[in-house]
């Protein structure tokens, strides 16, 4: 399981978001805000998942976005990696 959030209103947010789901096919892009659906982006469409009412960013305990999270398989550890590096700036969400 991949989970990609991001704010849907932050177009360098989508754009990663985008990006790492073209190398990770099962992922799913899960937006805090925007607007969610598919839409095409270069020939390519891309379905977006909205977070309602912060269900999944509670249980996450999602603080920032963008945010990764991921569990193998073969694995019972879920990994929730909050992401600053790449972009510009991040963004809180919510206090837990």
């Amino acid at each position: 399981m991949h989970a990609y959030f991001v704010d849907g209103n932050n177009e360098e947010q989508l754009e990663y978001a985008r990006d790492y789901q073209d190398k990770n096919p099962l992922a799913k892009i899960i937006l805090i805000d925007g607007s969610p659906g598919f839409k095409e982006i270069n020939g390519k469409e891309y379905q977006y998942f909205f977070d309602q009412w912060g269900a999944y960013s509670q249980r996450f305990k999602i603080v920032r976005v963008p945010s990764v999270v991921y569990q193998k398989a073969e694995d019972l550890i879920l990994t929730i990696t909050h992401l600053t590096q790449k972009l510009k700036k991040s963004y809180d969400r919510c206090k837990i």
